[in-house]
């Protein structure tokens, strides 16, 4: 019997010693864990969990960012949604739905800006800061309990503790925000400084000058002139107001230290550095956020980078792909910049990838390939008929079968190599867009939309209807096709009802991918994932309430890809889950 499964989303003082520094720092961000803030407990371990919380809804298509808070973070994907990370108490690290603009983390709450300018917060309340007023917002920064705001007629507007002043924002027009601690500082249209609230360091007592940005933090400020030079004023017991020299594009303090992003995407940290929050990692970045003693950034390739205190998971962000690849039984993952990590069986090496950067996967029953930046291709794991030795020169598709693998060169014709004892590595002649191959069996989709498929023809798996498709799959000794009116037509083996979609259903299929006997899919008005066929090891139940761009399905386990870049796997979960490596 056929088995059908959908899933459809629901509609921060003083100091006087390093010791006394780190203890007191320890002491503040275990605060929420032993319950002093008046919430519950978590559950343990439920920071280091990769069930990591996640909101959808609008894609912007912007540069990522992210926000460094104390004992959690949170990112904004190139598509505007938001990931968080770390200690969840107060639900700090659960993000509303919806798409944002821009976001700030703080010690026990979070605000970002709508795409239509309004403000949404959450996490703790208890003094108002997770209450934004109503108004058209360009940016949000928030404090210890207070939250301030820059309006859409850049005047400004705090709300939350106004015990020292950090909510009563000064009057006139500016152009940049930020919040720190018990204080908050602002560019000024004319580019002056004016810094409000606790001022016990001074760090609400800025110098005179241009400046273009500014940052506040714990008890110290820092901010960028209009020669990009760096000036930092407040407390400097750790070093963390001296800045260095050079010329800077973003600055961001932290409790007590301070990093800066240079024009050329490199970074410089400051100040205390005794859990390594001011070593950051060598590489280039867009963005700089340091938070209490620990720092993020994000990557040219887009992707989370966190470094320093780890207490609760706030520097262990989910790491995100590009896109996944199952194989019978392990997976891989092709991450931002173009790396690979794979996951599960490596009887065979199959899950051990070569360094070096690719552009695509594929992964066949004990070997695995992939597309590198020329277009040439590597394979990896079982080799014993040739099928992880590709041909050479440029290729644009893959398609793997059980012990033999095809690729589709530049020019559109089809190579194969491995086993052809059935004649799967002998494609015929004309070009195609992509190819598929199973046991013994290859189809390919020819330029023109039509299928043509040769090797063995096992339950009529090389016998594939007639018309015009966009989308080829093929698994065990059956295979599916997709039609430009988002129709799936299947043939071949159908012993547990994988060549048997489901029909009469107000859908249309975006995305599919068949496994060794199980066909799932991506289909419209969710969008939520279908999946028939095998079921043994629960590979055709897929999750529910999240939105998928891509699909892959391995022998007893499926994998997808979430909007904001996250794996989700169910099924026989030896295959490998990929997670945060």
């Amino acid at each position: 019997m056929t088995q059908r499964r959908r899933s459809h989303p629901p509609r921060r003082s003083s100091h006087t010693s390093t010791s006394r520094v780190q203890w007191a720092w320890a002491l503040l961000a275990a605060l929420p864990l032993f319950g002093c803030t008046g919430a519950e407990p978590p559950e343990a371990s439920a920071s280091k969990d990769k069930d990591f919380s996640i909101a959808s809804q609008t894609l912007l298509q912007s540069p990522p960012s992210v926000s460094a808070g104390v004992v959690h973070g949170c990112g904004l994907t190139d598509s505007g949604l938001a990931i968080c990370w770390g200690n969840n108490d107060d639900g700090k690290a659960t993000p509303p739905e919806g798409a944002f603009t821009q976001l700030s983390v703080g010690l026990h709450h979070v605000c970002g800006v709508r795409p239509d300018g309004g403000v949404a917060c959450w996490g703790l309340d208890s003094h108002g800061q997770s209450t934004p007023p109503t108004g058209t917002f360009t940016q949000v920064s928030v404090g210890e309990r207070f939250s301030c705001g820059l309006k859409a007629d850049a005047s400004l507007e705090c709300w939350g503790n106004n015990d020292r002043g950090q909510a009563t924002p000064p009057t006139g027009s500016f152009t940049r925000l930020d919040a720190g601690h018990f204080h908050a500082c602002a560019v000024t249209t004319s580019g002056a400084l004016a810094c409000w609230g606790e001022d016990s360091y001074g760090q609400s007592t800025p110098p005179t000058g241009s400046f273009t940005q500014v940052s506040a933090a714990g008890d110290h400020s820092c901010a960028i002139t209009d020669t990009g030079s760096l000036t930092c004023w407040g407390d400097s017991f750790l070093g963390q107001s001296p800045p260095p020299t050079g010329s800077f594009t973003q600055v961001s303090v932290g409790y007590s230290h301070a990093c800066a992003l240079t024009a050329v995407g490199t970074l410089s940290c400051w100040g205390d550095d005794s859990v390594g929050q001011s070593s950051p990692p060598t590489g280039t970045f867009r963005q700089v956020s340091a938070g209490g003693a620990n720092t993020c950034a994000v990557t040219m390739a887009g992707d989370f980078s966190c470094w320093g205190s780890d207490f609760a998971g706030e520097s262990s962000p989910p790491r995100r792909y590009r896109a996944l690849a199952a194989g019978y039984s392990h997976t891989c993952g092709l991450h931002f910049d173009g790396t690979v990590a794979c996951f599960g069986d490596d009887s065979y090496n199959q899950a051990s990838p070569p360094p070096g950067t690719f552009t695509l996967l594929e992964l066949g029953v004990v070997h695995s390939c992939g597309l590198q930046l020329d277009g040439s291709v590597a394979c990896w794991g079982l080799d014993h008929l040739g099928q992880s030795t590709p041909p050479t020169g440029a290729f644009t598709a893959l398609g793997l079968g059980e012990w033999h693998s095809c690729g589709i060169r530049a020019d559109g014709t089809v190579a194969c190599w491995g086993d052809n004892t059935h004649g799967e590595s002998s494609p015929p002649t004309g070009t195609f867009t992509q190819v598929g191959a199973g046991s013994g069996s290859t189809c390919g989709l020819r330029t023109d939309g039509s299928v043509s498929c040769w090797g063995r023809d096992f339950a009529g798996s090389s016998t594939p209807p007639t018309g015009v498709f966009t989308q080829l799959t093929m698994g065990n000794s059956h295979a599916c096709v997709v039609t430009a009116a988002g129709n799936v037509s299947c043939w071949g083996s159908n012993y547990a009802g994988q060549s048997s979609p489901p029909v009469g259903l107000p859908i249309q299929f975006l995305q599919v991918s068949a496994g060794a006997a199980h066909v799932c899919a991506i289909v419209s008005g969710g969008p939520g994932i279908e999946c028939w066929g095998d079921d043994n090891s629960y590979q055709a139940r897929p999750p529910w309430g999240e939105e998928f761009t891509q699909v892959t399905a391995g022998a007893n386990h499926t994998c997808a890809l979430t909007s904001r870049g996250l794996a989700r796997c169910w099924g026989y979960i030896g295959a490998g889950v990929p997670s945060s490596p």
